[in-house]
């Protein structure tokens, strides 16, 4: 900074008017260089926070995978589903894999273009939106209608072919029994050597009544998946099991258009399939 003083300053006889000219120049410079820190310390302190870093952290998971659980009617995730991805969330890892093109029970909800929408779309945004997590770690199963195939198509489709050997498993606490067994089925299948976690998530948005339903739901049918389980102890015999029994993913043909959810399981013999 350059100072410029009248021609007056410099006349003989003003040592004292030039001692108190220097000395009010130098406190304003001293001035202005803490009012400039004083300020810049403000901006940093009232910026807005950047997003908390994941508090599960550790540079061992390939893929954190979550659960599909259902949209609601304006297709959004269902509470217990924004559950999963929020403890997903704190997690650090490679890849986030949202899972589940729908459910068998009910029809999709569809946009404003009538187009249906997936559930692990709506899991994305969700992550993206809610979370800050980048597109470009999210990948998404838009295959899957039930728990074995997000677990089939998961392992075969997306760990097995990217070589995620190490993963944890998200879902809700009610769902977690099931989950388990599914997937300590076929992960080792595809990924020998890979290891495998489980986290579960609160069961939020279900009431009491509904939540003990689904308990006693969950209960039943992993006794009949231990079952299962035994038959199918290989690659192959599994991939015959989902694309040609189960009642979620066989095709039959009528009047020249293929439906994959109006058949009556082969193993369970019900409809919709127990194990769903």
């Amino acid at each position: 900074m350059r100072v410029f003083y009248p021609k007056w300053f410099f006349q003989p006889g003003l040592p004292n008017v030039r001692t108190c000219a220097f000395l009010i120049v130098a406190m304003g410079i001293i001035g202005f260089g803490l009012l400039q820190s004083s300020i810049l310390v403000h901006l940093s302190l009232s910026a807005p926070n950047a997003p908390a870093a994941p508090s599960n952290t550790t540079s061992a998971n390939d893929a954190v995978i979550i659960l599909g659980g259902g949209l609601n009617d304006h297709g959004q995730p269902h509470e217990w589903v924004k559950a999963r991805l929020d403890l997903a969330a704190t997690y650090n890892a490679k890849y986030y894999i949202v899972l589940s093109r729908g459910t068998t029970h009910k029809p999709p909800p569809t946009d404003k273009a009538g187009f249906p929408i997936d559930e692990s779309v709506a899991s994305a945004k969700y992550l993206v939106q809610r979370h800050n997590i980048s597109k470009d770690r999210i990948i998404g199963d838009t295959w899957s209608l039930d728990t074995i195939g997000n677990a089939y198509f998961v392992v075969a489709m997306i760990c097995d072919p990217l070589r995620l050997q190490n993963v944890i498993v998200v879902t809700s606490q009610f769902h977690m029994e099931r989950t388990k067994v599914i997937f300590e089925w076929l992960f080792p299948l595809w990924m020998p050597t890979g290891t495998l976690g489980f986290a579960a998530s609160r069961d939020r948005g279900l009431d009491t009544a509904t939540l003990a339903l689904r308990n006693a739901k969950e209960a039943a049918s992993v006794k009949s998946l231990k079952v299962l389980t035994e038959q199918h102890r290989d690659k192959l015999s599994v991939a015959q099991f989902v694309m040609l029994k189960h009642s979620a993913y066989v095709a039959y043909v009528r009047t020249g258009l293929l439906f994959t959810v109006d058949s009556v399981c082969e193993d369970c013999h019900t409809w919709p399939c127990n194990w769903l």
